[in-house]
């Protein structure tokens, strides 16, 4: 038992320092960042950023690529803020002004909405709204525990109809949360008619387009769709030609 015990110490004590390591190389390249040493910066930054998934990290570094005039990089990592902040207005407006770049290199982008329900919904995090599901579950509950029969037939239906919703709004927000989309990372690429190389070419790609996977064949050929509906078969490397929003 003692030896099972210190087992689970030592694993604990192994995490923290590796998370203390983490904070110590975060604020190490924040530090870079403030200073205008960005390459510094953004060299820390990648060693960290899968595992430190938050907006602040991915936003300082799209700020990086948008400065080194790198606007694919740039909105990929914007993309990547905007989905864990979605109500940050600045990641908002960096990435208008990136698509605004891209839009000159012949990029074709997904359409950022302007409605009104939209960005409210949006505007919502996942965390808020599960946690927001939870606290009228446990009020539901207690009302009903405590009360019984003695509820309004009325005030119980209109609980049922809110809690209904935020259950339909949670799985809507966790559908889009973990659709895969991507973003194109190179300067130009082609895209076939099959997989293969000796397929006709049918239209190009160029840095900082968003595209869906469709389909994948065995010889690391993919079928892409574009936001405009173009679809066709490319050759790509994961985390190096394109990466995962």
């Amino acid at each position: 038992m003692k030896k099972l015990l210190l087992f689970f110490i030592l694993i604990l004590l192994s995490f923290n320092i590796y998370a203390n390591s983490d904070k110590i190389l975060l604020e190490k390249a924040n530090k870079f960042y403030k200073n205008g040493e960005y390459e510094k910066a953004l060299k820390i930054y990648k060693k960290v950023e899968a595992d430190k998934k938050n907006s602040a990290l991915f936003y300082n570094m799209g700020n990086i690529y948008f400065k080194m005039k790198n606007y694919p990089y740039a909105k990929f990592y914007y993309l990547k803020a905007l989905k864990i902040a979605p109500s940050d207005k600045q990641i908002y407006h960096n990435l208008l002004i990136t698509e605004q770049f891209l839009k000159k290199t012949g990029a074709i982008s997904k359409k950022i909405s302007n409605n009104f329900f939209v960005n409210i919904k949006n505007g919502i995090s996942i965390n808020f709204l599960l946690l927001l599901t939870l606290f009228f579950i446990f009020l539901f509950s207690g009302l009903f525990y405590f009360k019984g029969k003695n509820i309004n037939g009325r005030t119980l239906y209109s609980l049922i109809l809110l809690l209904l919703i935020l259950i339909l709004f949670d799985a809507v927000k966790l559908s889009e949360y973990y659709k895969k989309e991507y973003v194109f990372l190179k300067k130009e690429a082609i895209v076939k008619s099959a997989p293969g190389k000796s397929s006709i070419n049918i239209f190009s790609i160029y840095g900082g387009t968003d595209f869906k996977i469709l389909r994948k064949s065995d010889d690391g050929w993919i079928k892409i769709i574009l936001p405009n509906g173009y679809s066709g078969w490319i050759q790509l490397k994961k985390n190096e030609d394109y990466g995962e929003i």
